[in-house]
């Protein structure tokens, strides 16, 4: 299609179309107007709007390569074809990595400059087609040439274009509307930078689509010696915030760990160590958040800083963010100001330093807050209501749970606002044995307290996820109730392991002499031998029905017994432990529907089963 259309151009085929020399005065100077009517001409040889938009850099690469290899460009000067996206990527002497069309250019530009051919191509045809390399020329943006060999660091392409005398510096491109200067300044690009700048004419400040600055950009990827040269023009804006996140350049190179960069800025006397991002963000807390020690250091040592100032959305300070992260050497500084609030709290959660550093593990943090002297230690989060023990506690940290009960000031058995769970009840809960230990040895635990939401105690929440180690701590204080129950289900520790199949925790809390093996709850009326049976716990089964205390036959709610759902699920080694007892109904038929464990079996086709069955029955 694409050929077909240079076919015509060259046969003259397509005199008053867009690009012939009729049409081509008229068109606007507007780039868009230009892809616009391109479009539109490509669409008449069956390039669809579609197929164009996917494919454009290449169709107006094989439009420059046709300009140059079919002598179409008539009285077009080669000067005008410096097109950047199809710039050469390295200085006009080398050839690596550039494109085909650019490499064609590249080539006719060295034997043009060496007296190989003249400057300009002189064509039969030249008015009627070299407005295809005018229109191509606006369409690659061939007014701001300067954007790509500034952005890629290319000095010498640079500086050639300079000496031209006939570019635009502060030209920008169109999808970020950022100048050359800017793309050289975010890339580092010193000799480019230099280059620009010794024009005088070079806007400094010039801001692109999300307003920032050259130095924004510069400071922002740690490009210290072009910050130097950006400064040094003393025309700089250096508390210029760009229009998305509202941040300086300091703010930006704070924020990132750029130690050189900041030092730079700050020794300007012009830049707001103070000042706020869109979200209320200062340099020093950026700082503080990322773990950037030494510019902490250097902005701290202004005298100006708000060493507590808080961000807007989560309402965090430095020595927040710091201690939620375990930043150590970052808290140790801010606390050595003796101008933070120890205490503060965020506006989301309502944690304070010590809570956020607890519930993540932070020890060391929680030490050096613990060494003021001035911590609440048993202040509670606004949201769970939650200590500093309770959020360790439920993480399992070990060391944090140790250094917190050794101030002897927590309340060990607080409980938070929404399960109504204790620190013991969330460890045993979640099978930390060591921080249950340490809780346990302190002797104020209440090791039988239940929480609010589910009315389960350590030792049923330990003993429900298979916690051994924690059920046989537990069980060593001889202080608690084996057989608690649900208040409105009555389920006990023994009904929930058996449930999940925890063998070794049934046996612990059989040994134990205490439990009723044959207890209830009081929704469906199921035993710890039911469940067993039903979810295929053949150990569990054995162990239970080695008591010789469990009713085989009991029946739930609606007349199922264990051999049924044992039946009905297929647990072969279950109907055959069940069956050896003796002591079951194997015509046993359930209330609702009338089925025999048999039925039951032979509708889910459990062949093996059903032969078991069968042979018993017989």
């Amino acid at each position: 299609m694409l050929k077909t259309f240079l076919d015509e151009l060259q046969a003259g085929k397509r005199d008053g179309s867009v690009v012939s020399a009729q049409t081509t005065g008229s068109l606007s100077v507007d780039d868009k107007e230009a892809w616009r009517q391109l479009r539109k001409e490509l669409e008449s040889v069956g390039i669809t709007p579609a197929l164009f938009t996917q494919h454009h850099i290449f169709i107006v690469d094989t439009l420059c390569k046709a300009i140059i290899e079919k002598d179409l460009a008539g009285d077009i000067s080669l000067d005008q074809l410096n097109m950047p996206e199809l710039a050469p990527q390295r200085s006009l002497t080398s050839n690596s990595n550039v494109e085909p069309a650019s490499q064609l250019l590249l080539q006719l530009n060295q034997q043009r400059t060496s007296g190989e051919v003249p400057t300009k191509i002189d064509a039969p045809r030249s008015r009627k087609v070299n407005a295809i390399a005018k229109l191509l020329d606006r369409i690659t943006n061939s007014r701001a040439p300067l954007l790509k060999p500034a952005k890629i660091g290319d000095a010498i392409f640079v500086k050639q274009l300079l000496e031209t005398g006939k570019v635009n510096l502060n030209s920008k491109d169109i999808k970020y509307g950022r100048t050359p200067l800017s793309w050289a300044a975010e890339n580092g690009h010193e000799a480019v930078v230099k280059l620009l700048l010794e024009t005088g004419k070079a806007d400094v400040d010039s801001k692109g689509k999300y307003g920032q600055t050259p130095l924004s950009w510069a400071a922002r990827n740690r490009r210290e010696a072009v910050v130097k040269l950006l400064l040094e023009t003393g025309k700089v804006d250096v508390d210029s915030k760009d229009n998305k996140y509202g941040q300086t350049p300091l703010s930006w190179a704070a924020g990132n760990g750029h130690e050189a960069v900041v030092k730079l800025l700050l020794e300007t006397g012009r830049a707001d160590v103070d000042s706020k991002g869109r979200y209320g963000q200062t340099p020093l807390l950026w700082a503080a958040r990322n773990r950037h020690e030494a510019v902490i250091k250097l902005l701290l040592e202004t005298g100006k800083v708000d060493v507590d100032a808080k961000d807007n959305y989560y309402g965090g300070t430095p020595l927040l963010w710091a201690a939620e992260n375990g930043h150590e050497a970052v808290v140790k500084l801010l606390l050595e100001t003796s101008k933070v609030n120890v205490d503060s709290k965020d506006n989301i959660y309502g944690k304070t330093p010590l809570l956020w550093a607890a519930g993540n593990g932070h020890e060391a943090v929680v030490k050096l807050l613990l060494e003021t002297g001035k911590v609440d230690v048993d202040a509670k989060d606004n949201y769970y209501g939650g200590t500093p023990l309770l959020w360790a506690a439920e993480s399992g940290h070990e060391a944090v749970v140790k250094l917190l009960l050794e101030t002897s000031k927590v309340n060990v058995d607080s409980k938070d606002n929404i399960y109504g769970k204790t620190p013991l009840l969330w460890a045993a809960g979640n099978g930390y044995e060591a921080v249950v230990k340490l809780l346990l040895e302190t002797g104020k635990v209440d090791v039988n307290s239940k929480d609010n939401k589910n009315d389960l105690t350590s030792l049923s929440w330990a003993a429900g996820n298979g916690y051994e180690a924690v059920v046989k701590l537990l069980l060593k204080t001889g202080k608690v109730n084996v057989d608690s129950k649900h208040n409105k289900y009555r389920q006990t520790p023994l009904w929930w392991a058996a449930r999940n199949g925890h063998e070794a925790v049934v046996k612990l809390l059989l040994e134990t002499g205490k439990v009723d093996v044959d207890s209830k709850d009081s929704k469906y009326r199921q035993t710890p031998l039911w469940w067993a049976a039903r979810n295929g716990h053949e150990a569990v089964v054995k162990l239970l029905l080695k008591t010789g205390k469990v009713d085989v036959d009991s029946k739930h709610k609606y007349g199922r017994t264990p051999l049924s759902w044992a039946a009905e699920n297929g647990h072969e080694a279950v109907v055959k432990l069940l069956l050896e007892t003796g002591k079951v109904d194997v015509d046993s038929k359930d209330n609702i529907y009338g089925k025999t464990p048999l039925w039951w079996a032979a509708r889910n086709r459990h062949k093996a089963v059903v032969k078991l069955l069968q042979w018993s029955i017989q």
